[in-house]
This record gives C-alpha cells, sequence and structure tokens, in this order.
C-alpha cells in the first residue's frame, strides 16, 4: 500500500475512534459533528450526523445511530494556509538603470546643418556619446499595475566630439572658436548634469517577466559643469588639453523623453525643449540623444 494512502487511513481510523470515545462519554446530543485534520496536502473532514427519529426512540447513544461522510480536499488545505505564496510582480524600471548612446543637436527648423558663421560645432556624431545613470524613485500605482507614474534622479554626460580643430572660447559672453595651427586626435566639449523625470509607464502584463513597456514624460535637467577637451600629438608625445568653464551653456534644461522595451531591453529617446546655449550667446540648437539600456 502507498505510503500516503496509509498515513489517511490511519489518520481516518484514528478519528473515527476518538469520535465514538467522545459520543461515548458524553452522550452528546447534536445533530451534527465534525472532525478536521491536515495530511500533507490533503484535508479530511468527517463528519457525524445523528438520527434524530432513532435517538429519540431509543434515547441512547448516538454513535451506533450516526451516518459518517469522509471528506477529502486537496485544494482546502493549500486555500487555509495562513501563509499562502503570493503572486510575483515583475514590474519594469522604466527609469532606472546605465544607459548609453549617442547625442547631437539640431537647429529650431529640425536640421543637423548649422549656420556658416557656427560651422566649428559640427559633430562626428558617432563619437559623441551619451551616458546616463538612473535611479528611480517610489512609483505611483495609478491602474491595476499597469499603469504607474513614475519619478527619480540622475546623472547625465553629453560629449559632443567636434569635426575641427577649432576649440570653443572660455571666459566669452558669445559662443566663438579660434585656431591653433594643432591637427587634434580629439576635440569635444562635455556637459555634465543632474536629472529628474516625470513619466507615465505602462506595462502590459505585471504578472510576468514577458511584459511589454511604454513610458512617456519630461525630465528636467540641470547644468552642473562643462569642460573642453582636446588630445593630439607633439614630439612623440601624447599631449591633453583641459580647460573647465560654462561656454555659454543653458544652465536648465527640460526635455521630452520616450522609453520602451521587452522584458530588460529598453530604448530611449530624449529631445530637448530647450537651447543648447544661452539666447542670444550661440546658434538656436535644441540636443536630442538616442540609445539603450544597459541593466
Amino acid at each position: 500500500m502507498p505510503k500516503h494512502i496509509f498515513t489517511i487511513v490511519l489518520g481516518i481510523c484514528l478519528a473515527l475512534t476518538a469520535k465514538a470515545q467522545e459520543a461515548d462519554s458524553t452522550n452528546t446530543k447534536s445533530k451534527k459533528e465534525a472532525t478536521h485534520f491536515t495530511i500533507g496536502k490533503m484535508r479530511v473532514t468527517i463528519e457525524e450526523a445523528a438520527d434524530s427519529l432513532d435517538a429519540a426512540n431509543e434515547g441512547d447513544s448516538l454513535a451506533s445511530k450516526s451516518t459518517v461522510v469522509i471528506k477529502m480536499d486537496k485544494d482546502s488545505a493549500q486555500s487555509q494556509r495562513p501563509h499562502a505564496r503570493k503572486k510575483q510582480y515583475s514590474i519594469p524600471e522604466y527609469w532606472g538603470g546605465l544607459c548609453i548612446g549617442t547625442n547631437g543637436y539640431l537647429t529650431a527648423a529640425g536640421a543637423t546643418k548649422l549656420p556658416a558663421d557656427y560651422n566649428f560645432l559640427e559633430l562626428n556624431q558617432g563619437k559623441s556619446v551619451a551616458i546616463a545613470l538612473n535611479f528611480e524613485g517610489p512609483r505611483i500605482n495609478l491602474y491595476k499595475r499597469h499603469l504607474h507614474l513614475v519619478s527619480g534622479l540622475g546623472f547625465e554626460w553629453n560629449n559632443y566630439r567636434f569635426t575641427s580643430d577649432l576649440i570653443l572660447n572660455s571666459d566669452s559672453n558669445a559662443v566663438s572658436a579660434y585656431q591653433t595651427g594643432i591637427n587634434y586626435r580629439k576635440n569635444k566639449i562635455t556637459a555634465n548634469y543632474i536629472t529628474a523625470p516625470l513619466l507615465i509607464g505602462y506595462n502590459t502584463n505585471p504578472c510576468s517577466k514577458k511584459h511589454f513597456f511604454i513610458a512617456a514624460g519630461f525630465i528636467g535637467g540641470l547644468n552642473i559643469g562643462a569642460h573642453s577637451k582636446q588630445v593630439f600629438d607633439m614630439h612623440g608625445q601624447t599631449n591633453k588639453n583641459k580647460v573647465e568653464d560654462d561656454f555659454n551653456l543653458e544652465p536648465f534644461r527640460y526635455d521630452a523623453t520616450l522609453r520602451f522595451g521587452f522584458r530588460s531591453f529598453t530604448l530611449f529617446a530624449n529631445y530637448s525643449l530647450s537651447e543648447l546655449f544661452r539666447s542670444g550667446r550661440g546658434p538656436e540648437l535644441h540636443p536630442f540623444s538616442f540609445g539603450i539600456k544597459l541593466m
């Protein structure tokens, strides 16, 4: 006989014996009694219903005239456990993670071609890299774990790599550049920002890792520093030149953003509604960036 069947039979026999002894010792006259016990994942219920007509006529033991009903419910034992396991929700991070991509800027007309007076700002797009490290804050559930309001904090580094050898002037009231006669291996400026988003995110299935999600909203940015950097070779040695300045960059930035992905794979795209440089001090350029979230 299988071990679990033997255990169930033994439990039933013990319950019936205890029931009979209880009826003999107390001469109980209740019409319906029940005994419950659990064996493994099986919940066993023994109901003893007395025959009221015979009990009234004979006036003694209910146990001899009772009907025994045995119920075995596999699910009831699980449902009555006080610490039943709950579903684990897998909601994506719409904002948090390490992001990397490319960045650049567009004119007010949405073109990449710059005005003739600002050709020195033309970019080597493939080497203009954007990096962001974001931390997602508390999210507010708007609708059944599908729709959320998201905020957080982030740090962003925008590297603008120039194609020309002209260097941006520092300590100047206007965006301008000068020639040094050196051929630079690298010529760029880096702008650093603290960022904070306000996003609305939607995910298709909060109970599964196989979810598609999308988020849209705005990102505010505060410029916390900038520097230019040149790398060049001279007399057989590699030299570097670095200058810290604001380069007439707009101190505040606000971007529109769109982020979407599947499971842990995320793509993002940002477009700045504000200008890169202070108004009247340089060309009207609106930064953009796009890329992927690595983790």
